[in-house]
C-alpha cells in the first residue's frame, strides 16, 4: 500500500503541474438545521431557478457510521434546492486517496469532497499547491459563520503555505486514562504532575501492577506518549522543524527528552508490547483491568468495555519542569476535512450552493449529529453534546481536549519514507533496545536533509 501511494504521489507531482487548475470538494455528514437562503447568487444565497450539477466525492460509504448522515444531509439539500443535481462518487477507505489523486492528474477534481489532512503522506498538499483545491482563506475570514467555530490548531491543520484550503470535519485527540479501581487497590494516588507520574509508575510496578497497558509496535500507542514528552519538553513547533530537517535532532535537549521517555515508559509496559497491535492491547490489558494507565487515539474509546469505561478517569498530560510548553497542551489533529475544487469555487453558478452545502456540513448542529449519532470526535467549539448518547468518557475527554491549546501529531510531518524508518526505530527503543544517545543519533539520520 505504501509503495503504491508513493508511486501515485510521485506521478502526481509531475503531472499535476502540467494539468492546469481544477476542482475539489468536501463530503459530509448530517442535519438539515440550517435553512437555505433565498434570492440571487453570491450575496443573498443560491438562486433556486438556476440548474446546477455538483460532484461530491466521499469515503463515508458502506458500513461507515457517517454513511446515512451524509445521505440524509444531501437528500435534504436536494429537497431544499430541487434545481441542484448532486452526483455522489463513492470510494471506500484508502481507495479514496487513489481516487482523488487520479482525479487531480486528470484535471477533474470533484467540486466538493471530504479528505484527510494536507500532510505529505496523503498527497493533497501537492494538489493544493498545483491550484486544484480552492483557497478558502478570504471566505473563512469574512463570513461570520466561522467566527469562534474552531480553535487555532484546527485552522492550522486546515492550512498550507499560509492559505486555508479545508474546513475541519472530524478530529482525534490523544486521550490518557487512569483506571481508578486499579490505582485504589494498589494504594497509589492518581498522578497530576510530572514528578507524580514518575513516582506512580514506580510504585505501581513495585506492587506488581502494570503501569501502562499499551502497544509500542509501529504506529502505536507508545508513539503518542513519545509525542507528548517531546512536544512538552522541546515545543511542538521545534520538534516539527527537526522532522522537517530544519534543525538537528541530535542535541542535548533531545537527548534529555529521550531519557524522559525511557524513564516514563521503558520497563513499564507489557512484555509483548512490541509485538501486539493497539486493539489487542485494549482487549488484553485495558478491558481486563490489568493496566493502570492507558493512552491512545480517542477513536479507541469505542473499543473499551462500558464497565471498564466507568472505572476510567480522563487525565491531562503533565507539564514537564523546565519544558518549553508552559500550559497543558493536548495532542489533537483533524482526521477529515471538507474541500472544494478551485474550478467549482470560481464558478459563479456553483459557488453559492457550495457555500450553503459546506455550512450545513460544518455547523455545530451538524457536528452534534456526527457525535451523538455517528460517534465521531468533532472539532467544533462550544458543543452541547449529550453524554447519554456520546458516552461519558468520550464527552469528558473531548471537553479536556477542546479546553487546551493543540499539539499537532508529530508523524503527520513525516514523509512515507521517513515514517517507514521511524516506526521500527521507536518500537525498538520503547521495547528497551538501544540507549537514548543511540536513539537521537538514529533520529538525526532519518530526518537530516
Amino acid at each position: 500500500m505504501k509503495r503504491t501511494l508513493a508511486l501515485l504521489t510521485s506521478l502526481l507531482m509531475v503531472l499535476v503541474m502540467a494539468a492546469g487548475c481544477s476542482t475539489s470538494e468536501p463530503a459530509a455528514g448530517a442535519g438539515n438545521e440550517m435553512k437555505p437562503k433565498e434570492g440571487a447568487p453570491s450575496a443573498t444565497g443560491p438562486d433556486k431557478n438556476k440548474k446546477v450539477t455538483l460532484r461530491f466525492a466521499t469515503n463515508w460509504v458502506g458500513t461507515s457510521p457517517m454513511t446515512k448522515i451524509v445521505k440524509d444531509t444531501l437528500d435534504q439539500f436536494k429537497k431544499d434546492y430541487p434545481n441542484v443535481t448532486i452526483e455522489v462518487e463513492e470510494s471506500p477507505g484508502n481507495d479514496h486517496i487513489t481516487k482523488i489523486k487520479l482525479d487531480a492528474v486528470s484535471d477533474r477534481v470533484p467540486d466538493f469532497f471530504n479528505y484527510w489532512r494536507l500532510d505529505p503522506g496523503f498527497g493533497l498538499d501537492e494538489v493544493a499547491r498545483a491550484g486544484k483545491v480552492a483557497d478558502l482563506s478570504e471566505w473563512v475570514k469574512s463570513d461570520p459563520f466561522f467566527k469562534d467555530l474552531f480553535d487555532e490548531s484546527a485552522w492550522k491543520t486546515a492550512s498550507l503555505d499560509g492559505k486555508t484550503y479545508g474546513i475541519p470535519g472530524t478530529m482525534f485527540y490523544t486521550a490518557i486514562y487512569a483506571n481508578k479501581e486499579v490505582f485504589d487497590k494498589a494504594g497509589v494516588p492518581i498522578p497530576a504532575t510530572w514528578d507524580e507520574w514518575l513516582s506512580a509508575v514506580k510504585s505501581l510496578k513495585a506492587k506488581g501492577v502494570m503501569p501502562f497497558g499499551i502497544s509500542v509496535k509501529g504506529d502505536s500507542q507508545g508513539v503518542r506518549a513519545f509525542d507528548y514528552v517531546f512536544s512538552n519538553y522541546l515545543g511542538n513547533d521545534k520538534v516539527r522543524d527537526m522532522i522537517l530537517g530544519k534543525e538537528p535532532f541530535n542535541t542535548p535537549e533531545t537527548l534529555k527528552a529521550a531519557q524522559m521517555v525511557k524513564e516514563l515508559l521503558i520497563g513499564n509496559l507489557p512484555e509483548d508490547a512490541i509485538a501486539i497491535a493497539n486493539d489487542v492491547a485494549v482487549s488484553k490489558y485495558l478491558n481486563t483491568g490489568k493496566a493502570a494507565l492507558f493512552i491512545d487515539n480517542s477513536s479507541a474509546i469505542n473499543s473499551i468495555k462500558p464497565e471498564i469505561q466507568e472505572k476510567l478517569v480522563a487525565l491531562k498530560f503533565p507539564l514537564i519542569p523546565g519544558g518549553a510548553q508552559k500550559t497543558q497542551n493536548f495532542e489533537k489533529d483533524l482526521t477529515q476535512l471538507f474541500y472544494m475544487g478551485s474550478k467549482a469555487w470560481n464558478d459563479k453558478d456553483k459557488r453559492p450552493y457550495l457555500e450553503e452545502l459546506l455550512k450545513r456540513f460544518a455547523s455545530r448542529e451538524q457536528a452534534k449529529i456526527y457525535a451523538e449519532v455517528g460517534q465521531q470526535t468533532v472539532p467544533q467549539l462550544s458543543m452541547n453534546i449529550d453524554p447519554a448518547k456520546y458516552g461519558r468518557l468520550a464527552t469528558d475527554g473531548l471537553k479536556n481536549a477542546q479546553s487546551a491549546p493543540g499539539n499537532k501529531w508529530l508523524p503527520s510531518y513525516m514523509s512515507p519514507d521517513q515514517r517507514a524508518k521511524f516506526e521500527p526505530l521507536i518500537s525498538a527503543y520503547l521495547g528497551g533496545e538501544g540507549t537514548p544517545e543511540q536513539f537521537v543519533q538514529e533520529m538525526d539520520k532519518i530526518f537530516k536533509k
